[in-house]
């Protein structure tokens, strides 16, 4: 059978990872990830010996045209989406489309938006003939085996019929998975912020164990930590040496750092293979999660940034988000990153339902004095499915159209801020951090030493001048 699968034409968003749905146009410090959710389903149906193809449209520079002539030439049986909260009607209109040149086709979507209300969603959209529920990659790699009635974790029609398949457990091991299926994938188009070289993403574990209430993670990928090995991992990255010239990679995991003796591992192997010296990488972390022996091994094997969620600037409010850190832990972490020298990305998020202004401006003035080398502030979305999703109609506090809003755009007020206050507080927050004639300072100074990232430096502050000015 033809495979095609697809991020549909229009914005630029972070897709693939299904808990975070930016639209990158609009994030400071940040470019477009691979579709590397549609990289492994595509191995999958590779491996089970069925044709393929993979278009990420927005990366790519492509049209609904394009799309259109994608499906005349390439005649797929199957239909592959990765949708999102933020465009979903947008998304459920390629199928639509795809409908009408091919009614026989068979549509099938994975993503955050089939947490909840599948049965409202299949009878709101006729096009989509099959859902994921779930995490992808085990639920996929049954389809492509079984099909579509004893494959677990799927919704689909059955005539007039909406069946709810049992779920599928989380007892799979990430190294049973086959490698993303880089070859049909534009590489190029994923790059690097800061030198503009390729950069791809390897998921090195997924699943958190921790409760933080705004998040989809545990929603998908369940409590417990999956790693993968480190041999199966720096096996992934010298493929992608060898086989792709990508030397830059992110670290696709909700806790990486959580394990001493597994980052040990994984830096130890990275350090005895061929490619030592040759690759940098970016991970994620919590604040709680660093030391100074983990930062070591980190820099060592060829880390250069970790990504911090700090999220807010008071105690009070991290203890209402089940955030399980402090203020003061956070702090900690930048201090241990600076003397690692590794650089820092702090994330922060505005807009909570019992935020006013004056909570908002203490995490802006919490994040100028951590000093990160990159910042995001994310105006809070509350997504279906989380428990602050569920406190808020449980309270009768009104949820906004996620059509209309993301961590960029407010497509709603909450109690006590409008929509136009949420979104100049977000420009506030980049003005106040990035603006500052220290920070300046500092990346002149970088600038100064390389060329390359001057030019690349230039051009993401630019856009960040668009977005907050």
């Amino acid at each position: 059978m033809n495979y095609f699968f697809f991020y549909p034409p229009g914005g630029q968003y972070i897709r693939g990872e299904d808990r975070c749905q930016v639209a990158v146009s609009d994030l400071a410090a940040t470019s477009m990830r691979p579709p590397l959710d549609l990289a492994y389903m595509a191995a999958m149906a590779r491996q089970a010996g069925h044709r393929v193809w993979i278009r990420d449209y927005p990366a790519e520079g492509k049209s609904w045209q394009d799309y259109i002539r994608d499906l005349q030439d390439c005649k797929p049986d199957v239909l592959v989406m990765s949708a999102i909260s933020s465009s979903f009607a947008d998304d459920m209109q390629a199928f639509a489309v795809a409908r009408e040149i091919n009614p026989a086709i068979l549509t099938l979507a994975k993503g955050a938006p089939f947490l909840e209300g599948v049965e409202e969603v299949m009878t709101r959209h006729p096009e989509l003939d099959v859902i994921i529920r779930g995490e992808y990659k085990p639920i996929f790699q049954e389809f492509v085996r079984t099909g579509i009635e004893d494959c677990r974790g799927i919704v689909y029609r059955r005539a007039d019929q909406i069946v709810i398949n049992p779920p599928m457990p989380l007892t799979y091991a990430l190294d049973d998975f086959p490698f993303p299926c880089r070859a049909l994938v534009a590489n190029e188009r994923y790059v690097r912020p800061d030198t503009g070289e390729p950069q791809t993403t390897i998921q090195a574990a997924e699943g958190c164990p921790y409760h933080c209430t705004y998040c989809l993670a545990y929603q998908l990928d369940g409590h417990r930590i999956k790693r993968r090995s480190p041999e199966s991992i720096v096996a992934e990255m010298e493929c992608c040496v060898t086989q792709h010239n990508i030397r830059n990679f992110f670290f696709r995991a909700d806790t990486f750092t959580a394990n001493a003796a597994w980052v040990k591992a994984l830096c130890t192997q990275i350090l005895k293979s061929p490619i030592s010296g040759q690759i940098s990488w970016v991970a994620n972390s919590r604040v709680d999660t660093l030391d100074a022996e983990r930062l070591q091994w980190m820099k060592a094997a060829g880390c250069w940034l970790v990504a911090l969620g700090v999220e807010l600037g008071y105690d009070e409010g991290l203890k209402r988000i089940r955030k399980g850190t402090t203020c003061s832990q956070a702090e900690t972490a930048m201090s241990l990153l600076r003397q690692a020298g590794i650089k820092s990305y702090g994330f922060f998020m505005l807009g909570f339902p019992w935020e006013r202004k004056t909570e908002v401006m203490q995490t802006i003035e919490f994040a100028k004095q951590l000093r990160c080398d990159f910042y995001e502030f994310s105006i809070f979305v509350p997504y279906p499915g989380t428990e602050i999703y569920k406190e808020m109609r449980r309270n009768g506090i009104a949820v906004p159209d996620m059509q209309n809003h993301h961590h960029a755009r407010a497509g709603a007020g909450t109690p006590h801020l409008t929509a136009e206050e949420l979104m100049q507080l977000r420009k506030l927050a980049l003005r106040t951090v990035y603006l500052r004639p220290a920070y300046l300072f500092d990346r002149l100074r970088e600038m100064a030493k390389d060329r390359r990232a001057a030019v690349n430096y230039c051009r993401y502050g630019m856009k960040l001048l668009r977005n907050i000015i």
